[in-house]
C-alpha cells in the first residue's frame, strides 16, 4: 500500500527542498517568445529584450499603426510603459 502524505506530514527541511529547486521549473525567456511566434499570437517586448529577438526568420515585424505598447513584457515578464509590439506577418 502507499502511503499519502498530506499537507500537514511535510517537515520544514521538505518544504526548504521544494522552495530550492522550485527555479528549474521555469521557462527560458527565449523559449517562451518562440513558442508565442510558432502559435502566430502578437509578441510584446521591452526595450532590453527586443534586440534579443530577430524577428524576421519567424515572419515577425513592427505594427506600423500602433509600434508602441503598454503591458507585461513576453521576454522578461515585467511591466514595459511603452514596449515594441510585433505582429505576425508585420500587422
Amino acid at each position: 500500500m502507499i502511503p499519502i502524505r498530506s499537507e500537514k506530514s511535510y517537515t520544514p527541511q521538505d518544504r526548504a527542498k521544494q522552495r530550492k529547486y522550485k527555479h528549474r521549473q521555469r521557462q527560458l525567456a527565449g523559449v517562451r517568445v518562440h513558442d508565442l511566434a510558432a502559435l502566430g499570437k502578437a509578441i510584446l517586448l521591452c526595450d532590453d529584450c527586443t534586440p534579443k529577438f530577430n524577428a524576421a526568420p519567424v515572419g515577425y515585424a513592427t505594427n506600423v499603426k500602433m509600434p508602441r505598447a503598454r503591458g507585461q513584457c513576453d521576454g522578461c515578464l515585467n511591466y514595459t510603459p511603452a514596449g515594441v509590439l510585433f505582429l505576425k506577418g508585420g500587422g
